[in-house]
C-alpha cells in the first residue's frame, strides 16, 4: 500500500508540474511540448516501478531472489523492450509508446 501511494504521490507530482519541468531543460518549444504530452505517462510508469519495486524487495526479504532475478529478465527484456518498441515506433506513440510498453511490462 505505501508503494502504490508513492507512486501515485510521484504521478501527481509529474502531472502537477508538466508544464514547468521540461523548461529547465529545453528552451526548444518542440522538445518541451512532447515532454509536458509525455509526463502523465512517465507518472504511470513511476506508480508500476513503485510496485515493482516493492515486489522484488519482498522477494529478496524472504530469500526467493530465485524468482525475482528470472522475473525481471523477462518482464524488461521479453515484454517491455518489445512492446516499447511495437507501440512507440510501429503504432507511432513515439516516447509516450515507450513509456506505456515499459509500464505494462513493469505491471505484468
Amino acid at each position: 500500500m505505501l508503494s502504490c501511494g508513492c507512486g501515485c504521490i510521484l504521478l501527481s507530482f509529474f502531472v502537477a508540474i508538466r508544464t514547468k519541468l521540461p523548461l529547465l531543460f529545453s528552451d526548444n518549444a518542440e522538445v518541451v511540448a512532447i515532454a509536458v504530452h509525455a509526463m502523465p505517462f512517465l507518472g504511470m510508469l513511476m506508480v508500476g516501478d513503485a510496485l515493482s519495486l516493492a515486489a522484488h524487495g519482498i522477494l529478496r526479504g524472504i530469500g526467493r531472489q530465485r524468482i525475482g532475478g528470472p522475473t525481471n529478465v523477462v518482464a524488461h527484456w521479453f515484454i517491455s523492450i518489445p512492446l516499447s518498441g511495437v507501440f512507440g515506433f510501429l503504432l507511432g506513440m513515439k516516447i509516450k509508446g515507450l513509456y506505456t510498453g515499459f509500464t505494462i511490462g513493469l505491471l505484468l
